[in-house]
């Protein structure tokens, strides 16, 4: 127990320092309202109060009007005071919003700068995943955030100070004993609201799995993506009944659980609160004596009633602060989840992360000789699994890309393609064994440096909805965007006639779902990719790497593709990965992976020659093609992509 509440309140001063990131022409206006909404229902109190010590006092003497022209100033001061009450709340939550998006602007920055610059394998983490999915959730459906959470914080503290101007009037006005016995009161029924919010947001993440499943179905069927499919097949009472079955299935445990936590602390507090305040009165009747004027009697019975409604719920600021400390407890999870050493279950060579090598890192890795030079890299005996996997996916694999020259992988579904271009690009370090680029280890280079030398396209890569300008520039972001380069870069990906059929031009967004957006088919988008890593290499990227780089083009693109694949690959360390031998037989070299190992190396001519898997695989897909161009005149297009 005592563990568990250092950690709350190390929460909440995390919380607190970050509202330094709100910047001082926000905090000083906030921190002076906070005070004033603090300290005006005193103030009204005890201006009502010298009102009636006028009025009172007027039996006798001058006059009523007298006393009333006495009371003038007090008067004007409750009334500005009681208009000050209803003014300073707006002006508080207008700067506390402020104060959050600066806030959420720094956190969020962070936060993915950590995701970014963390390897994969950290990333991947099932727990790390479901982090960042939380985290998302928090910032894309505007939950409370950290942001939001510490921008409330002074009107919370605004609430402490209304609490403890009320208790000096008690004590002034009545006996200092009642003054601590509503003290008491107002924080036990306090603490155990917050307690309470506290336990049912600790149980929020209890019902993360059932909460994805009923977001996914009714994204599902409010989301463009899948709406074809859904009419096609006939699937809106399936929808129908899987969204209620899920949102049921959600909803109906966080309610049970929710009663649970709320109604028996609800029912213990009210009743705490009850004896608080009849021992209150009942205390405050013995120590007043009429002698003490009305006025007195009026400022005790109203400062004594502030203390007891202490204890509930503030709509302003407490699930805005629990939410946002959640919020900021799985962020500080994630980063500890993808930055923390790697557990020592693990064998110790897969110990080795990027970004934190056991050696020093070195400079780029381009050659200071030649800007424009191309890298040698080879895989050295290289063993890797996935952190938690039984299996190796790579088991003592040993290949060498040549600089400047070609290579192709082959491989049946599942052999570890992909996962060799992770480790290629720094991605992941292998379990064992070597990644060498230029004889260095890759393990020992700066990643971002070195992922400026790559041009990738993998094999579902991303289709951003942004303008095709962006998309482009995307490729070498690092530096700053020429129009003139990518124009060259669609044109080397025969992709100019998508971008000439465009309204605004480069300026278009390739989404149908913006204003002036327009939607490209799969191959189009196959052709942005290829022209996206074409810019990085005009932009000085040297080493190329293709996955699968052919899935979806048409015929005609995918002819043009590697009748000019020599062309487009020329002095570059080119990786390609592809079921289509149509390209990989162009390649200055061909690897064969199978079982986590490369078992044939050779050319095309040289692997054609032999009764190995290449051979195999290599007439088992002419031999399709050859049955499909019996059914197309002599040079059609079945023809022309065989093998």
């Amino acid at each position: 127990m005592l563990v568990m509440r250092r950690g709350r309140i190390r929460s909440w001063l995390r919380l607190a320092a970050l509202l330094r990131h709100a910047g001082w022409d926000v905090l000083v206006p906030t921190v002076l309202l906070a005070t004033l909404s603090g300290l005006l229902p005193a103030a009204f109190i005890v201006a009502m109060a010298r009102v009636l010590t006028r009025l009172t006092g007027a039996e006798g003497s001058a006059g009523l009007g007298d006393a009333v022209a006495a009371a003038g100033p007090d008067l004007i001061f409750a009334f500005v005071t009681l208009a000050g009450q209803q003014l300073v709340p707006p002006f508080q939550e207008a700067l506390a919003k402020w104060a959050g998006r600066r806030i959420d602007g720094h956190v969020l920055g962070a936060h993915l700068s950590t995701a970014l610059r963390a390897p994969l394998d950290r990333v991947e983490q099932e727990r790390a995943v479901s982090a960042m999915a939380e985290v998302s959730d928090a910032y894309l459906r505007a939950a409370p955030t950290p942001g939001v959470g510490a921008g409330v914080l002074p009107m919370l503290a605004g609430r402490y100070l209304q609490l403890a101007s009320a208790l000096v009037l008690v004590g002034v006005t009545v006996s200092w004993w009642v003054a601590g016995l509503l003290l008491i009161g107002a924080l036990v029924i306090r603490f155990g609201q917050r307690g309470a919010l506290a336990t049912f947001t600790d149980d929020w993440s209890r019902f993360g799995d059932a909460r994805q499943r009923m977001n996914y179905v009714q994204a599902l069927g409010i989301e463009p993506g899948a709406a074809k499919e859904i009419r096609v097949l006939g699937l809106l009472p399936w929808l129908q009944r899987r969204f209620t079955a899920e949102s049921q299935g959600y909803l109906r445990p966080l309610w049970r659980r929710r009663r649970e936590v709320y109604l028996p602390p609800f029912l213990g507090y009210t009743a705490i609160g009850f004896v608080v305040a009849v021992a209150s009165f009942v205390l405050m009747s013995r120590s007043y004596d009429l002698a003490d004027g009305v006025a007195v009697l009026v400022v005790a019975v109203q400062a004594m009633l502030l203390p007891l409604r202490f204890g509930s719920y503030f709509p302003e600021c407490d699930v805005q602060t629990q939410y946002g400390l959640q919020s900021q407890n799985t962020m500080a999870e994630y980063r500890e989840l993808v930055t923390s050493p790697t557990d020592a279950t693990e064998p110790a060579d897969h110990a080795r992360t990027f970004g934190r090598p056991a050696a020093p890192a070195t400079t780029a890795p381009r050659r200071a000789s030649d800007e424009r030079s191309p890298h040698e890299i080879r895989f050295a005996d290289v063993h890797f699994r996935y952190p938690g996997a039984e299996r190796e996916v790579l088991r003592g694999l040993d290949l060498t890309l040549a600089a400047g020259r070609s290579t192709a992988l082959v491989g049946v579904n599942g052999a570890g393609k992909t996962t060799l271009v992770k480790l290629l690009a720094a991605g992941y370090p292998p379990t064992s064994g070597s990644v060498l680029v230029d004889g260095e280890e890759l393990t020992t280079l700066d990643p971002a440096r070195w992922r400026r030398d790559l041009a990738v396209i993998f094999q579902k890569f991303v289709r951003f909805d942004l303008s095709l300008r962006e998309n482009l520039h995307l490729g070498a972001a690092h530096l700053p965007a020429d129009e003139e380069v990518m124009r060259a870069a669609l044109a080397r990906a025969n992709a100019l006639d998508i971008f000439e059929r465009l309204p605004a031009g480069l300026d278009t967004v390739l989404s149908p779902e913006y204003t002036g957006g327009t939607g490209l088919s799969g191959g189009q988008w196959q052709r942005v990719a290829l022209a996206r890593a074409f810019y990085a290499v005009h932009q000085g990227a040297t080493v190329l790497v293709l996955d699968e780089p052919t899935a979806q083009l048409d015929v005609r693109s995918e002819v043009d593709f590697y009748d000019r694949f020599l062309e487009l690959t020329d002095g570059l360390t080119t990786l390609v990965i592809s079921h289509r031998f149509s390209t990989v037989r162009r390649a200055d070299a061909i690897a064969v992976l199978e079982d986590g190992r490369i078992t044939e190396f050779g050319d095309h001519d040289q692997l054609l020659s032999g009764s190995g898997t290449y051979a195999s695989m290599f007439r088992t897909q002419a031999g399709r093609f050859a049955a499909v161009a019996a059914d197309h005149p002599a040079g059609g297009p079945a023809a022309t992509v065989a093998p």
